[in-house]
């Protein structure tokens, strides 16, 4: 048993030792350039794109000034309603100070 332990950790090694060679020289001092991307490896080299150009959008050409005085209408009665809500708010507070 004891045997077949060490032979199976020899062999784990091995594996270990054998899996880290891989022929590309010294990692510390000889790095694999032939192996990296460049931009001087010409056959990988791909042409950029056009750039795409966004067209500005066409401004509306319908008639929204029935719109817009609805938008103008709803604002000033939000308005009151503000004014009116503050108005009751102040008169309950006063009710309740006294």
């Amino acid at each position: 048993m004891r045997h077949i332990f060490m032979n199976l950790c020899l062999c784990a090694t091995l594996l270990g030792v054998s899996a880290c060679e891989t022929m590309m020289g010294d990692v510390d001092t000889d790095p694999p350039y032939a192996m990296e991307r460049t931009a001087t490896n010409e056959e990988r080299v791909r042409p950029q794109p056009a750039p795409v150009v966004i067209a500005e959008p066409q401004q509306c050409q319908c008639d929204c000034s029935s719109w817009e005085n609805r938008a103008l209408r709803a604002e000033s009665e939000l308005a009151q309603c503000r004014e009116g809500t503050r108005r009751v708010r102040d008169a309950h507070d006063e009710l309740l100070r006294k």
